[in-house]
């Protein structure tokens, strides 16, 4: 087993962003911004890792996790992961987009991009991101850590245990 990890830096703080399974057009997306059942995510100064792994036995590589976090944000050992919420994902992949993509006139662009993909994750610097989901189908689980002003410094998900 190898992992590699790709890092990818954003211009803008992560306001409102939303975990959900793959939406394919920015009117459902909106639809889902408007339901007052969504979890919305902030994180200022954010940059994100996502881990590649390679097992032995598949010739494809595959996400194992990834995580979003303050760029200057490191993790102690007194800290603890907590859980967020879980999220389905039914289609293989996870988006994440913040109020202000479900603005874009070109998201239906976009979405359709990331519905075509090759590619093991679409990440721009604006902060849209659409990543595959590992093993595919399923109910990952999304862990934070907040400071002492409830402020999420990093959340992370992991589709594949790294340590197999």
């Amino acid at each position: 087993m190898s992992i590699t990890q790709v890092e990818n830096i954003f211009k803008n703080d992560l306001q409102d962003l939303l975990l959900s399974d793959f939406i394919i057009d920015s009117e459902d997306v909106n639809k889902v911004f408007q339901s007052s059942s969504v979890n919305l995510y902030s994180i200022k100064n954010p940059m994100i890792k996502i881990n590649v792994i390679k097992l032995e036995e598949e010739k494809n590589h595959r996400i194992s996790s990834f995580t979003i976090s303050q760029k200057d944000f490191t993790y102690q050992n007194e800290m603890t992961w907590k859980l967020l919420e879980k999220v389905e994902i039914d289609c293989c992949l996870l988006l994440l987009l913040t109020k202000e993509h479900a603005k874009l006139n070109s998201l239906d662009d976009w979405l359709d991009e990331c519905r075509q993909m090759k590619d093991l994750y679409n990440v721009n610097e604006d902060g849209r991101m659409c990543i595959t989901s590992g093993f595919g189908p399923g109910v990952y689980s999304l862990f934070g850590i907040k400071n002492e002003y409830d402020e999420i410094l990093a959340i992370k998900m992991t589709f594949i245990k790294e340590n197999i």
